[in-house]
């Protein structure tokens, strides 16, 4: 498909589109959160936050005031609570699930 007919598509049907994707956001974002997930802590929230801000490790460290080994450990443990594979999937599960604010 070339970018030409996909404007088109997007021109005709652009609107619609749109709403159903507002619609199934909203959707999801209101169902409810599993019971068998965990709240993550102050310190694992933090630190997802600072990892969706783009810091580095170290540059997360040194804001939390801990060294880069304490980083980690806060990061693998908000992934188990929140069944994330990655850091990435865990802050993209965390802001999905309104566990973290950014």
């Amino acid at each position: 498909m070339t970018q030409k007919a996909l404007i088109e598509i997007w021109d005709e049907h652009g609107e619609i589109i749109f709403a159903y994707c507002h619609l199934f956001h909203l959707s999801a974002t209101a169902l409810p959160v599993s019971p068998h997930l965990r709240i993550l802590t102050e310190r694992q929230r933090e630190a997802l936050e600072l990892v969706i801000k783009g810091r580095t490790m170290r540059e997360i460290a040194f804001a939390m005031e801990i060294n880069v080994t304490t980083v980690e450990k806060h990061l693998r443990s908000a992934r188990d609570v929140l069944q994330a594979d990655t850091t990435a999937q865990a802050a993209a599960k965390a802001l999905v699930l309104n566990r973290i604010f950014i």
